[in-house]
Parts: structure tokens; sequence; C-alpha cells
């Protein structure tokens, strides 16, 4: 969801039809071995846990990539922007 939106509950049923989403280019994933990393999805603004999403150019397959980009750092330069969740109403 953006930043400004508000997702709806109506009962036990979440109405997400209005919301206007965001393309995340990170997810959250834990370690499944440790508290720490079991707890990563839920915790998300204190997290290392952040597997961060490289999409290859069009005509190239993530094989492609994978080869060309081979022992290269790509991530520790790159941002990622933390959500967060606020309880309204």
């Amino acid at each position: 969801m953006m930043p400004s939106s508000t997702l709806k509950l109506s009962g036990d049923i979440i109405e997400a039809a209005s919301v206007e989403t965001k393309q995340l280019d990170y997810i959250v994933v834990g370690d499944a071995t440790t508290v720490d990393g079991l707890a990563a999805p839920y915790d998300e603004e204190e997290t290392p846990y952040i597997l961060k999403i490289e999409r290859p150019d069009t005509g190239n397959n993530i094989l492609d990539f994978w080869v060309k980009h081979a022992n290269k750092d790509l991530y520790s330069v790159k941002n990622s922007e933390i959500g967060a969740f606020e309880v309204v109403g």
C-alpha cells in the first residue's frame, strides 16, 4: 500500500480493492533456525534479514544476470525503504 492509504476492515474481511498498491524491491526473509530469524518478518523495522530483489534487464533471465554480475556486491550501496504499520481509528 502507499503510505497515505488506509486498509479498511469490515468484520473479518479486508477491503483491499480500493487501495493503491506499491511495488517493493525487497522482502523480509527470516532464518528459521534462529529465534531472531523467525521474528524477522514481524519486526521489519529492526531486522537484518532483508532480501533485495534485482530484476534482470528485458530479454535476460536470472541466469544471464547471475553470470554477468558474478562475485560483485550489488546490494550494500542500495537503500531499502522500510515499511511500518500504523493503527488508524
